[in-house]
């Protein structure tokens, strides 16, 4: 290994952004994308990637952070830009932005959507991996789901050890999947709200599920043994994964889906654990469970 690549670290989870990159156009979640830009303005900037210029110039006009706002106008199909968005990883010589290989997926605005809007070089890691199944916690400790075996089928492990090397990943925990979820994401499973206190999804619906967490808290304890972990309620139907950890978290502030299946004792629950432990939480409604991501995956975070 380089000295270059020791000196590596992967952004983690809950280091607080410069801005949020938000899609915004007019659509059926556009009171949710809207609701993350106002979220968010409260405390850094937003870049707002608009479809409709003259719609979003109207709605930064009726912010109260107004100032806090930028547009960038490019085409793109869909609006789930985390899996696509470059990892920040600081080097020796500040950050640098490293993207990873994506399956076809027939979405080709998209595929070069970062490319068109990065004001610095996006450099190509060879490994098939969607920012959303990376949630990185301290000194690069970094969890995804198995997931990432999978689609990288026939890639040795010597490989796939250096591509996330590449991508400042230091220690590497490897979980297994929910018994049904759809997305194999670790952003629906876990998420690092400090480097000592991380959030688990609790199944209250599959025992199965709940033995992946426990296993999971187990590996994690193991890495970082001075960590808190927060097990918050998680809902399921069949491959409808109802997780309140794609959420938006900025500093000391987050942002928590609420779904159709969550329930008010749910909301109870999660709002009471976080603000113990100093958080001030808010909560939208999410009409996207059935594309399997919510706040999270449909957000890019900017640092510089």
């Amino acid at each position: 290994m380089s000295s270059q690549a020791r000196q590596d670290t992967i952004v983690p989870d809950y280091r607080r952004p410069a801005a949020l990159l938000v899609p915004h156009y007019d659509s059926t979640i556009r009171h949710v994308l809207e609701g993350i830009a106002t979220f968010a303005a409260r405390v850094i900037g937003v870049v707002l990637l608009s479809r409709d210029p003259d719609l979003t110039r109207a709605f930064v006009a009726a912010q109260p952070h107004r100032d806090r706002f930028s547009v960038v106008t490019a085409p793109y199909d869909t609006p789930w830009l985390r899996d696509r968005s470059p990892f920040a990883v600081r080097t020796a010589d500040g950050y640098r932005w490293r993207v990873t290989r994506l399956n076809p997926m027939e979405r080709p605005l998209d595929d070069v959507l970062f490319t068109r809007i990065s004001r610095r070089p996006l450099e190509e890691v060879p490994i098939v991996l969607p920012q959303g199944n990376v949630v990185a916690g301290p000194r690069g400790v970094t969890i995804t789901t198995r997931r990432v075996l999978d689609d990288n089928r026939g890639t040795d492990e010597a490989t796939l050890k250096a591509a996330m090397r590449r991508l400042g990943v230091r220690r590497w925990i490897i979980s297994r999947t929910f018994a049904s979820e759809m997305t194999g994401h670790a952003d629906l499973y876990v998420r690092f709200l400090h480097a000592r206190l991380l959030a688990v999804a609790w199944s209250e619906t599959l025992a199965a599920d709940r033995e992946v967490a426990a296993e999971l808290e187990a590996r994690v304890r193991g890495a970082l043994p001075e960590i808190e972990i927060l097990k918050l309620p998680l809902r399921s139907e069949g491959p409808l994964y109802a997780s309140p950890l794609n959420w938006i978290h900025v500093g000391r502030t987050v942002l928590v889906p609420r779904y159709p299946l969550t329930m008010s004792t749910d909301i109870e629950a999660i709002d009471r654990a976080l603000v113990r432990r100093g958080f001030r939480v808010d909560f939208v409604d999410s009409p996207t469970l059935e594309y399997g991501g919510s706040l999270h995956c449909l957000t890019a975070a900017v640092y510089v």
